[in-house]
Parts: C-alpha cells; sequence; structure tokens
C-alpha cells in the first residue's frame, strides 16, 4: 500500500501464509515494492514496531540510506498505554489487565503527580520512536510560525518559540535534508530555502503569504506560494504528505479476512482472485 498526502493506492498483495516472518522476508517484499515505484519516490516505509518490522527496516535504510523507517502511530500509543499498565508504581495502582477499557482521564487531570509519572512514560516511548523526519516535518508546517501562535503559551505555561529554536528539533531537521537530499549543492539551497521560509523573507514575505500561514492547511499553502523555491516545495509536500498510521491499510486487509480466512475457506489466492 503506498499513501502519498490522503491518498492510498494498492500497489500488490503476496501469499504469505508458508514464508517465515522474518526480518529478511519481510525486507525482500517490501523491497519489491520500493522498486515498483522507483526509490527516489520513497521517503518512509511504515509498518508494526514488533522486532522483525525493525529488523526488515533497518535491511531497507541500508540498501537505501535515504529511506526512513517508522512504526505506525497506533501501535506506538498502544505500546506507551502498556508501558504505563505495567509499571509498578503505587501510584498507577489503579490500571491493570482491563486498561483497555478504563478511563483515565480524570486521574491524569487530577493528580499532578501521576500526570508528572504518565509524563515520563511519555517521554521514554517517543525517544525510542522519534525520528528525524518528524523534525524536519515540524519545521516545515506553516501555522508554527504565525504571530498568533507564538504570542499563546504552551499547556505548560512556557513562551513559545519557533520549531527550529529547540535543539533536538534543528539537529533532526537538518539530519533529514542531509539524508532525503543526496546532492550537497541541492541540500545546500534547501537550507537556505529553509531560513526564507521560518524568517518570512522573499516570496514568503508577502502579505498574503504570511496571513495564510494562520488560515490555510499546510500543504495548500506549500501548493500556493512554495512555487518559488521549487527545491524546498518539492521536499515539503514529499515529507508533509507522510502518513502517520496505517489505517487505509487496516480496513483493505479486514475486508480481506471477511472473506477468505483460512478457519472459514480453503481457497488459496488465484481461486480468491478467479
Amino acid at each position: 500500500m503506498a499513501i502519498f498526502g490522503r491518498k492510498a493506492i494498492f500497489i500488490n498483495g503476496h501469499d504469505v501464509s508458508s514464508i517465515e516472518k522474518t526480518g529478511a522476508n519481510i525486507a525482500e517484499l517490501l523491497l519489491k515494492a520500493i522498486d515498483y515505484v522507483r526509490p527516489s519516490n520513497v521517503v518512509q516505509v511504515m509498518t508494526d514496531n514488533v522486532s522483525n518490522y525493525k529488523a526488515a527496516g533497518a535491511i531497507i535504510q541500508r540498501k537505501h540510506a535515504h529511506i526512513f523507517w517508522s512504526g505506525y502511530m497506533a501501535h506506538t500509543l498502544n505500546l506507551l498505554i502498556k508501558d504505563i499498565a505495567k509499571s509498578e508504581d503505587s501510584l498507577l495502582s489503579f490500571v491493570d489487565k482491563s486498561y483497555e477499557k478504563r478511563k483515565y482521564q480524570d486521574y491524569l487531570s487530577d493528580d499532578l503527580a501521576i500526570d508528572d509519572l504518565v509524563q515520563q512514560f511519555v517521554v521514554a516511548r517517543w525517544d525510542k520512536m522519534n525520528i528525524s523526519l518528524h523534525c524536519l516535518g515540524y519545521v516545515l508546517v506553516s501555522k508554527y510560525y504565525t504571530n498568533y501562535r507564538l504570542s499563546q503559551p504552551t499547556p505548560g505555561g512556557v513562551s513559545r518559540k519557533k520549531p527550529y529554536f529547540d535543539k533536538e528539533v534543528q539537529t533532526g531537521y537538518l539530519q533529514s535534508i542531509e539524508k532525503i537530499v543526496v546532492d550537497q549543492n541541492k541540500a545546500s539551497l534547501i537550507r537556505h530555502q529553509i531560513n526564507d521560509f521560518v524568517s518570512n523573507k522573499v516570496v514568503f514575505a508577502q502579505p498574503s503569504a504570511v496571513k495564510d500561514r494562520a488560515i490555510m492547511i499546510t500543504l495548500s499553502w506549500w501548493h500556493m506560494y512554495g512555487g518559488a523555491a521549487p527545491e524546498l516545495f518539492s521536499l515539503s509536500v514529499k515529507v508533509l504528505s507522510q502518513s502517520v498510521n496505517t489505517s487505509c491499510a487496516k480496513k483493505c486487509w479486514s475486508t480481506y479476512s471477511y472473506i477468505h480466512n483460512l478457519k472459514k475457506n480453503k481457497l488459496n489466492v488465484d481461486e480468491l482472485k478467479n
């Protein structure tokens, strides 16, 4: 399944019922799909977070250094909840095996100690799953540079700053540019164009461009005003079109499992297609 923006395209399917789900075998199938759409068109491969898929991601990144691997958001959040559920801290004693059916909002809002503890779990999980591509995407969101947003404090009361002021973000987005853009001259040009973007200079200084940062969807804003910086525009569209979940694929597999399940019938893939 290939995803670009809000559109998903089915590339191909494989009957893997007789194949061991090792990292090498998974990578082989994914690499075939990457070759089909051409590696230059691929920014990120997103899979489950389990070890064999991580191994497949590592194999892909060794072969195609510009491609990122990441786990999808829903599973990451599920792992976070499991981290909290497995905690032996007495403050989290209200979490038990039935955590999926419990509501924790009241606990988290009423007890600052619990809130701080949960925050530690969030940061720990974020450190495991965060990739530099996230930092580049954060820097390229147009609304994060509006005067109105910067004038509003964060939920914790801290003054907001432009994304690249954060050390982790700055390091991450620069690493991403180096990874995605192989041509060093082009990478240098993109860094100069990002400087114009974050500082509202040159074409990005147009009054309409500055005003529309706050009211337009980011991708629409880039399509409207990014043309004068074609290198950065191309990179921005690629990065900001990335998905953070596999819900579109899940729907496909859910439908497929409804009509083809080993417990329900013995149709193989060819018979099913016919």
